[in-house]
């Protein structure tokens, strides 16, 4: 098993992505603190349920407390940590003329700040016990590939980007490898009402080459391969599991209508 005996962390683990990287992780052998909101408690301590080795915790990470607490919360437990994935994060939909800066602070400060801290602290853990240990944060495709009405959103998301080659740079030499998912569409919980609407999802779906949205099962190896030592050259990348949204155009059927068109 490519993470037996691992300790890892694991923010956003009550749903979606992180519920699945649990899960994976958990497969692999890892040893689990799975972290959630308070008002997620509930689905959170049914992950932890189903999980050997898995300890849950409530945490609200727009506190800049938290990540010391979480940190210090899987050291209580299990005496070291290995593995940081950095998954928490959400999407405030507005017009950008009508984003307040209370909830364009509120997005930074859960998907950037708390990452950042989240970091900080596992690094300085790894670093007093000689080095060694692996960071996965979780980006978006959004950050290379700009939505409508989530401005806010995607500058996080794209500042995920630069903060783990950021990091990379700093926490090498300690052995210390940090890296970046960045996922599609994926359908989850809190996309499913808008997923499932015809008149979103048909016109999106032209533009996947594999014409289908993601199932957060689809995107966990990626987090599997990276944190583990099978990914132990790689630091400072991107990894994107997006189905091909982002690599191109893809034209819509019609397109056959007109053969002139070149």
């Amino acid at each position: 098993m490519r993470l037996a005996d691992k300790v890892c962390v694991i923010t956003g683990a009550s749903s979606g992505i992180g519920r699945a990287v649990a899960e994976a992780f958990a497969a692999e052998g890892a040893r689990l603190l799975l972290v959630a909101r308070p008002p997620d408690h509930a689905d959170l301590e049914a992950t932890v349920q189903g999980l050997p080795q898995a300890v849950g915790f409530a945490s609200d990470l727009s506190d800049p407390g938290a990540a010391t607490e979480i940190i210090d919360k899987a050291l209580e437990h299990f005496a070291r940590i290995d593995v940081l994935i950095n998954n928490a994060g959400f999407a405030d939909v507005a017009l950008a003329t009508e984003f307040s800066v209370e909830r364009w602070d509120r997005v930074f400060n859960v998907n950037l700040r708390a990452m950042f801290l989240l970091a900080q602290s596992f690094a300085r853990h790894v670093i007093a016990r000689g080095g060694g240990g692996s960071i996965v944060n979780t980006g978006s495709i959004n950050g290379i590939r700009p939505e409508p009405m989530l401005a806010a959103y995607n500058v996080s998301k794209a500042g995920v980007m630069a903060l783990s080659q950021s990091l990379a740079l700093e926490f090498g030499q300690y052995g210390i490898r940090v890296n970046t998912v960045l996922p599609g569409m994926v359908y989850t919980r809190q996309t499913a009402p808008l997923l499932d609407d015809p008149s979103f999802a048909g016109p999106y779906l032209t533009g996947i080459p594999l014409r289908r949205f993601a199932d957060p099962k689809d995107i966990a190896p990626a987090y599997v391969f990276l944190a583990s030592e099978d990914a132990r050259y790689l630091t400072g990348s991107s990894v994107v599991v997006d189905g091909g949204l982002s690599i191109g155009i893809s034209w819509p059927e019609q397109i056959n209508e007109y053969p002139d068109f070149t």
